[in-house]
């Protein structure tokens, strides 16, 4: 795990190589040890190194035999090994057992094509000298980022925006579609960045560089199969073949890995697999809430002590969420990151540090298998949507009738959603501003800048299967622009490697084949990793319910977060004012001082996550001195 950073030149001008070790500098918590930089001419890459194979001979950029391909690698090829003996094979010769060096002999054998070829999570630029032509990669499904941005006839290029910021060249002129889906999902969605000039290569993207054009290809991305007739019990036991197999190429590292624990039924199953491979006690690592209600870590203890791990809890108390905490993370972010998750995920990370250089997690199993609440409710809806729309309008009158009644406001609301077009269904379950309230919140010009675009239209809708479409639009948006990016944010801040491995391919794989009846199964989530999980893991534990790993945000309130909204928020004219109705922002900040009694349509929940977005967008535009 590291970052790469690097410059090509659109006119074939050779670039300052000072330009890209500045680039490299800003990127040193990424890599704490080693950096490297490669010069060929009017190509120049960089790369910062966390060394977790080849401790002594993995240092890049690396090369083939002659130095004619170069490449700056962050990730890791799980299968290198079986790539590098069919290489050899075929003539090529190694100088390191670093899984890096397979890349350039790959695409020197086989062309872009060797993409397809590699399994793991990476994000790379390659660079040809014969051809003058530039490869930037990413995997299938975004778990390692990379940006870009042309300015001056150059292509610039790195794992974190702020990499690029550090050439001095960008203007920070905010792109207002990014800001509608922040708003919406808390992150902004690639290719869109919050900065106009620079853009995310999106997952599964290659995109290359040559003669002074841009051209990007597509080699992956998530599809549903034709549901294959396959009966529970082949599947558990095509699942559980499948994770061994996984978490056998995963661990392998030449320094030790751990594992992260929330006691959830994805990580849990996880840490059964490694306990048992014959290791040394595996360590692991938990948080733990002195608020009750987001408390899990009873459940990681139990499944520490049934295997035997040498485990850590991190707790976090009133004080641990401070206003100097908060803004460390939202600081962090090159761009405005609004889901409170990332401020555990920051303390256990830096904990987790002190420990291990790299840990495997339980990230995707919600996405693959089912693990949402939203999911079920999408299916609810997708039911409702199908009743006789005679039936729908009675219910709405009988709703009116007792509208007092908690059930009857909540069937109210869904029957609302359910007449919404589908793509607006599967936005509003996942909407933290819905679009009326984002339009209301907008200065005239700034709606003006939009013109019409709607968040709704970044849903994949797939036929009458809701729950489907909306895992669909989950993996191939919201699980790399806010889940893997908080991971990859948060822990590399720390030099620490997160390997994913229910984000294989062939966990992938089997996942899109799966009918819609091995996910959700009246009601339950999960339903065939929780029969996989009952085969290792305590009843307790293969039976719990989701339980997201969010920090309380009103127990963070009385510790920090009340003290940061009013510092950011409570002043006479902040920077977002210049987009967005003052009035519209002071009610928000009047509803929280009021704990929600003048914001009566917002639950405290919502309300929070609101500010909490507000905040981290202003304290954004304030440091980066933003152009609306």
């Amino acid at each position: 795990m590291c970052g790469i950073a690097g410059c090509v030149s659109l006119d074939g001008r050779p670039v300052d190589v000072r330009l890209v070790e500045r680039m490299v500098a800003s990127l040193g918590h990424r890599g704490p040890d080693g950096t490297g930089v490669f010069d060929g001419g009017s190509a120049v890459l960089g790369h910062t190194r966390l060394a977790l194979m080849d401790l002594t001979g993995g240092h890049q950029p690396m090369g083939n035999e002659a130095g004619d391909v170069m490449v700056a690698f962050n990730g890791e090829i799980y299968n290198f090994a079986t790539l590098r003996n069919e290489l050899m094979l075929l003539g090529h010769h190694f100088a390191t057992r670093a899984d890096t060096e397979i890349i350039p002999h790959a695409f020197e054998q086989w062309g872009g094509s060797a993409v397809e070829r590699l399994r793991g999570m990476f994000a790379f630029a390659l660079w040809e000298a014969k051809p003058q032509r530039l490869t930037l990669v990413r995997d299938r499904l975004g778990i390692k980022p990379l940006y870009y941005a042309v300015v001056d006839q150059l292509l610039l290029f790195s794992s974190e925006i702020k990499a690029i910021l550090a050439v001095d060249r960008i203007e920070p002129r905010v792109d207002p579609v990014a800001l509608h889906d922040y708003l919406s999902l808390l992150g902004p969605l690639a290719p869109q960045t919050l900065f106009s000039t620079v853009r995310a290569l999106e997952p599964g993207t290659l995109l290359t560089v040559a003669d002074g054009h841009l051209r990007m290809r597509r080699y992956w991305e998530p599809r549903w199969q034709n549901e294959d007739r396959i009966d529970v019990h082949q599947a558990e036991e095509l699942l559980e073949e499948r994770l061994q197999d996984v978490l056998r190429d995963q661990v392998v590292a030449d320094v030790p890995v751990g594992a992260f624990l929330s006691g959830g039924i994805d990580s849990s199953l996880l840490v059964s697999f490694l306990a048992g491979s014959g290791r040394n006690a595996l360590e692991t690592f938990t948080v733990g809430f002195d608020e009750r209600d987001y408390d899990e870590s009873s459940f990681a203890q139990q499944v520490a002590r049934r295997f035997a791990t040498h485990h850590h809890e991190l707790r976090i108390g009133r004080d641990a969420a401070s206003a100097g905490i908060i803004r460390d993370v939202l600081d962090h972010f090159d761009q405005p990151f609004a889901d409170s998750s990332a401020i555990p995920t920051w303390l256990i990370a830096r904990e987790t540090r002190k420990y291990v250089k790299t840990v495997v997690s339980g990230d995707g199993g919600d996405e693959l298998f089912g693990g949402y609440t939203a999911y079920r409710v999408a299916q609810q809806l997708g039911q409702l949507r199908r009743l006789p729309l005679g039936l729908r309008h009675a219910l709405v009158q009988c709703t009116r009738l007792v509208s007092d009644h908690d059930f009857a406001r909540r069937l109210q609301k869904a029957l609302a959603i359910a007449e919404l077009s589908p793509a607006e269904v599967l936005a509003a379950l996942r909407s933290y501003f819905n679009e009326a309230d984002k339009w209301a919140l907008y200065r005239p010009e700034q709606r003006a800048r939009l013109g019409g675009y709607r968040t709704s239209e970044r849903f994949v809708v797939e036929g009458e299967d809701l729950a489907r479409s909306l895992a669909l639009s989950d993996l191939r948006h919201r699980l790399a622009g806010d889940m893997l990016t908080k991971v990859d944010m948060m822990s590399m801040a720390h030099g620490l490697e997160v390997r994913v491995p229910l984000l294989d391919e062939r966990i992938v794989d089997l996942a899109l084949r799966l009918p819609t009846s091995l996910r959700l199964r009246h009601g339950q989530t999960k339903f065939l990793l929780r029969r996989v999980a009952r085969r290792h893991l305590p009843a307790r534990i293969a039976a719990k319910r989701k339980s997201g790993f969010v920090i309380p945000l009103r127990h963070a309130a009385s510790s920090g977060m009340n003290r940061l909204i009013e510092e950011t928020l409570g002043v006479d004219q902040p920077r977002i004012a210049e987009v967005f109705q003052p009035q519209i922002l002071k009610s928000y900040l009047d509803g929280y001082r009021s704990a929600g009694r003048s914001l009566r349509h917002l639950s405290s929940y919502q309300l929070q996550q609101r500010l909490y977005a507000l905040v981290a967008l202003e304290r954004w535009a304030t440091r980066m001195h933003v152009v609306w």
